[in-house]
């Protein structure tokens, strides 16, 4: 197994930095040496460690970690580093692998993708690095220059994830906020919907024997993706659309800590709506759309999926 693991960095390190069409930042050689030095360690000294680490990406953990700024956020933050350190024993192997095939996954995927949407831009930022729970996220690092897709690996290695359909998710966010930046969106409930229920669909579009589980990132919640669902939903989601999207009537649809019985079912809803637009619209039409454009669209669909 020893060797075996040697080999696998040895693969990592020799990688080339660039994919086609993509600006690709990998931090593994950072991450081999932190983990070199912290495996077998006390918690006190890997903790030290980790700082360095996470020192060297100062500017993307900013955004990705609560403010240590407050006592919470100082709590929250420790709290996800220690879980990172007390899982890394079972899970670094995995973490290993991630790293050593992100080079040819990610020019991969960013051919397929540009066979989908030929007006993909050029020089997209990727970066794959430990993320402290989450699992890819579309962040603007203004030290990288602007929005970057940011996959993590440490939660993707513990969960068992489907990279596949995580990266073209989250790439399709990336590749949607560059193409329609100069459009008015997020203003109402319909951004978070359509942004959301749009990159799930084309996560299914890219990667056609993916399974409604892994679309939706969550079995619990595509078991309750069911039509009666989906009917009731649509129903009470239409009552919400013109809101603000913030706060509890956000979190109810969209995020896993909410009242809600069935967490983010915002995202089943928005890959319903969205299957039912794009069986009248063409893709490409569709990531033309700002909000002004959306919401309408989307309003009638839920009056359709609420009959």
């Amino acid at each position: 197994m020893n060797h075996l693991f040697s080999a696998l960095i040895a693969l990592c390190l020799s990688l080339p930095a660039q994919a086609q069409n993509i600006k690709l930042t990998s931090t593994l050689p950072a991450f081999q040496q932190f983990w070199s030095n912290a495996k077998g360690k006390d918690i006190a000294e890997q903790e030290k460690l980790w700082q360095q680490f996470e020192s060297k990406y100062a500017a993307v953990y900013e955004q990705l970690l609560p403010s240590s700024s407050t006592p919470a956020g100082k709590a929250q933050r420790e709290g996800k580093v220690r879980h990172l350190l007390n899982t890394l024993p079972a899970t670094a192997y995995e973490v290993f692998q991630l790293y050593g095939k992100a080079e040819h996954f990610t020019q991969s995927q960013a051919r397929r993708f540009k066979q989908h949407f030929p007006d993909m831009q050029d020089a997209m930022q990727v970066i794959y690095l430990p993320t402290l729970g989450i699992n890819g996220a579309q962040r603007n690092v203004e030290a990288m220059g602007g929005q970057v897709l940011i996959i993590g690996v440490d939660r993707i290695a513990e969960s068992g994830e489907s990279l596949d359909v995580l990266f073209s998710h989250e790439f399709f966010h990336l590749y949607l906020s560059n193409k329609i930046k100069h459009l008015p969106s997020g203003a109402t409930m319909a951004s978070p919907l359509w942004h959301e229920g749009l990159a799930t669909y084309v996560s299914k579009v890219m990667k056609p024997d993916s399974n409604l589980a892994q679309q939706l990132m969550q079995p619990e919640l595509a078991l309750a993706c069911t039509a009666d669902n989906v009917k009731i939903w649509a129903r009470e989601y239409a009552r919400v659309m013109r809101l603000e999207p913030a706060g509890k009537q956000y979190a109810d649809w969209f995020r896993v800590v909410s009242e809600q019985p069935v967490k983010r079912r915002g995202y089943c809803l928005g890959l319903e709506a969205s299957r039912l637009i794009a069986s009248k619209h063409s893709l490409m039409e569709m990531t033309t759309w700002g909000e002004a454009q959306f919401l309408p669209k989307l309003e009638q669909a839920l009056a359709e999926l609420g009959i």
